[in-house]
């Protein structure tokens, strides 16, 4: 069917809501024996009975004034006879009829308990196999396939005639993750048309982007081809983000950002198989999500020689914290994510700070970026909440198990020597340039890059902008990052004070292993997989009190009534994988955090 109300909404509160919640049943007969083998995607629900039940406390949890899904489904529909509420729900997005640029079609499947009941409500007009219905104004063609109500568009008989007539014969994608999906109560399943699909969407900028007609094919509106090919490497900014030519331009602006402007990411998701997003919640209230992402056999994300190796010593701290966690990732996943995380860097530059960057300068402090990145084996990251005087935006820790400090510290240095001559170069925007300083945290050899942010661009270096300087970076109003090394193959990265780094050291001198049964994190990690090549927590209270801070260091000390915080509870917990040809990403939300969310949106 074509999406347009009232089956866009509908199509879009299926992925959102139902991907909040959930429980756990057992199919009473397999709807994705159904998926098309054509299918560009497809979003499956299982039990709607259960699956409502949970949303709903979820719903009421969270204080949110949106209807259950199945009061939903039921007031969009008119249905109020002959479904199944115990059975599966199906949607497939099919190829358009046209060529690969038209628009997809939908194919909704409804578990039935008494199919002449629902023709009924639904004021059916009837046919020998397939009738015509009326939702909403929309005209619509159902039939019977087997437990279910099946439903297309009704200039898609031929299609649906034919899928009535044919044995099922569904993509091999849902054998390899049939039980996957079957331990969860929703997912949502990008299969190989679906992706390429997606890129093709992604390659196009949308309504407001500016394209460089003279730069390479790949890289039309960045800089993320060779940098002689390149005369315009920017060109996504706000404007694409407030494009107003269509509902889906936001959506497509962020994808294009992200993926359509870096080949390397662009390349690695070309190499998909499927993508697959599916989320459950348990008896206990816990809510779980799950990332999978699938590569051809010929493309694998990870080879045998990416060995595991052991994370930097534990910073970790029993302190309010943001962020605390480690892992270690395939060179291969490690390559892409430093070039697309580099180049957007460039591109928030240009567009945030309007900086007119010389694009061979842009392109070297990429490479120089890969480069360092590349001699990082694993890494462990710490964001302890510090004291207020410290600044916002100070404590903040990333220790890396390197091949070589001594190289790592180079290639570093290079970056940075990059980043300084290309705000030196620019014509035009801020002009962030660092003081490099070589020093020493106890006997360890450091660098220091500062920034006096007071002074950028001829700013008066009045004591009220000291002060708030001081606000956001601790003593002395500069920001402040620091490389040290701390031995042959561990070097320490940290936006801190020198009292900070040297507490650092002190933690990573303890050399105790990251362990995940503290207090603090042992609710959220027994919720994720036992093993995992990375596991991350986040604090909704630590986020909410350093948020807090940043708000007062912007306008100076609150006063009034306390300041709204989110309560204590656990951390949000991530783990993920890569293995062969999967990559798989858990995250976990336990119920008491879900909890303090409803208690928080109240207040």
């Amino acid at each position: 069917m074509k999406l347009r109300p009232p089956f866009a909404n509908l199509a879009s509160f299926s992925s959102v809501a139902f991907a909040s919640l959930l429980a756990t049943t057992i199919f009473a007969a397999d709807v994705l024996q159904h998926v098309p083998h054509d299918a560009l995607g497809f979003v499956v629900i299982k039990n709607l009975d259960a699956t409502d039940t949970k949303v709903d406390r979820l719903l009421k949890t969270l204080s949110s004034p949106y209807p259950s899904p199945l009061v939903f489904l039921k007031a969009v529909t008119g249905i109020d006879e002959g479904l199944n509420t115990q059975g599966a729900f199906l949607l497939a997005v099919l190829p358009g009829d046209g060529d690969d640029d038209s628009a997809p079609q939908f194919a909704v499947w409804l578990p039935v308990s008494d199919y002449d009941s629902m023709l009924k409500s639904l004021g059916a007009t009837a046919g020998d196999a397939i009738s015509a219905i009326r939702v909403a104004d929309e005209d619509l063609l159902i039939a019977r396939l087997g437990d279910w109500a099946f439903v297309m568009d009704p200039n898609q008989r031929g299609r649906m005639e034919q899928m009535l007539a044919d044995k099922p014969n569904p993509p091999a994608t849902i054998a390899v993750w049939k039980a996957w999906i079957d331990v969860n109560d929703v997912a949502v399943v990008v299969l190989p048309g679906g992706v390429s699909a997606a890129l093709r969407w992604a390659d196009k900028a949308p309504a407001g982007v500016h394209k460089n007609p003279e730069a390479a094919e790949e890289s039309t509106d960045d800089l993320f081809g060779a940098a002689e090919e390149v005369a315009d490497p920017f060109a996504v900014g706000a404007a694409a983000a407030q494009a107003t030519g269509g509902n889906y331009d936001p959506i497509q602006a962020a994808i294009h950002k992200w993926i359509g402007r870096s080949p390397e990411l662009h390349d690695w998701f070309k190499h998909a198989a499927a993508i697959s997003f599916a989320a459950r919640l348990d008896d206990q209230g816990n809510a779980m999500a799950s990332l999978r992402v699938k590569s051809s056999d010929e493309h694998p994300f990870a080879t045998g020689d990416d060995a595991a190796v052991p994370s930097p010593p534990s910073m970790y701290q029993q302190l309010d914290f943001v962020v605390h966690g480690a892992g270690h990732l395939p060179a291969s996943l490690v390559s892409v994510a430093s070039a697309t995380y580099a180049r957007q860097i460039l591109n928030e530059l240009k567009d945030a700070e309007h900086v007119d960057l010389n694009d061979k300068t842009a392109a070297r402090f990429v490479q120089a970026f890969q480069a360092a990145a590349s001699e990082i084996a694993s890494w462990a990251v710490a964001s302890p909440l510090g004291k207020k005087t410290d600044g916002a935006y100070t404590n903040n820790f990333l220790a890396l198990r390197v091949a070589s400090a001594k190289t790592f510290a180079e290639h570093a240095g290079d970056v940075m020597q990059l980043w300084n001559q290309m705000h030196r170069d620019a014509k035009d925007g801020t002009r962030m340039v660092f003081d490099i300083e070589e020093t020493k945290i106890g006997e360890r050899a450091a660098t220091q890059y500062s920034l006096d942010v007071a002074t950028i661009d001829g700013m008066p270096a009045i004591p009220e902008i000291r002060q708030a300087m001081e606000r956001f970076f601790g003593p002395g109003g500069k920001l402040r990052v620091w490389l040290v090394q701390v031995d042959d193959q561990t070097v320490l990265l940290a936006a801190a004070t020198p009292e900070q780094v040297t507490k650092g050291l002190q933690l990573l001198n303890r050399k105790l292993p990251t362990a995940w049964n503290q207090p603090e994190l042992s609710t959220a990690n027994r919720l994720l997989p036992e093993q995992s090549d990375v596991r991350l927590f986040m604090s909704p209270h630590g986020r909410s009190k350093w948020h807090r801070r940043l708000s007062e260091a912007m306008t100076g000390p609150h006063f009034g009534p306390p300041a709204k915080e989110f309560p204590e509870s656990p951390p949000i917990g991530f783990a993920g994988e890569v293995r062969g040809n999967e990559l798989w990403l858990d995250a976990a939300v336990p119920a008491e955090t879900i909890q303090s969310a409803g208690t928080f949106r109240k207040k």
